[in-house]
């Protein structure tokens, strides 16, 4: 079977395991082939591909963290636009990678940011804007200075965007702890929209009225840690 098939067939079963094991072997291939699927049209196998990447490039780095960066570095150059590419879940992986490495973090969140936030590196696509936003709520509290950064944008999306965009601002907020938002959060009209969001391990579908509560009773427990991030500080 070729690389592509078998990669497509374990994306389809969430075989995540299957992929890690063919790490130290084969990680490189199993790392771009995996880039691949990222653009995929199917929403499952492209969700599962971004979780598959995550866990693939966090044992790369257990094995060989220059590895691991040489990962971070090609999804840098596809969102760039002398690669020639449109950059579609590139965003979407470069924060699940972070969110499973918090070592890569430091050096690296601040450019993820910098798609929405910096005026040389700022992407006007709306979708991979998209990526970017649910890249960094992925990522959870970021330092105060990244987070300071990206606030003016996210509180433009939840004024001016579409439903969508403002719901998956909404979670991202909640994850992030921007409190800054929670007024503007509470001001926006109510709406029924359903709208579906991968939350790291799920694809849930929510109202934006229900994903906007979530947020606000996040953000309403001042920052209290994530099963998630619990977990990593132990």
């Amino acid at each position: 079977m070729k690389l592509k098939e078998f990669l497509r067939q374990k994306l389809s079963e969430e075989d995540y395991k299957a992929l890690v094991s063919m790490v130290p072997e084969h990680g490189g291939k199993v790392a771009n082939g995996l880039i691949g699927f990222l653009a995929d049209t199917d929403e499952q196998r492209k969700w599962a591909a971004v979780r598959a990447l995550g866990l693939v490039t966090a044992r790369l780095y257990s094995l060989d963290p220059e590895r691991a960066k040489r990962v971070l570095r090609q999804l840098i150059w596809n969102l760039n636009d002398e690669s020639g590419g449109i950059g579609w879940g590139m965003a979407e992986a470069f924060g699940e990678i972070l969110a499973v490495i918090p070592a890569l973090r430091k050096e690296y969140a601040g450019l993820l940011a910098a798609y929405i936030s910096e005026e040389r590196c700022f992407i006007e696509n709306e979708e991979i804007q998209k990526g970017v936003i649910w890249g960094l709520g992925r990522i959870g509290l970021l330092e105060a200075d990244i987070k300071d950064r990206i606030v003016p944008f996210l509180l433009h999306v939840l004024q001016k965007s579409k439903p969508e965009t403002q719901g998956l601002a909404a979670w991202a907020i909640g994850e992030m702890q921007i409190q800054e938002a929670v007024a503007h959060l509470k001001n926006l009209q109510i709406k029924n929209q359903m709208l579906k969001i991968y939350t790291g391990t799920d694809l849930k579908e929510k109202s934006l009225n229900q994903w906007i509560e979530e947020a606000l009773t996040k953000l309403s427990k001042g920052g209290e840690p994530s099963e998630r991030e619990r977990l990593e500080m132990q």
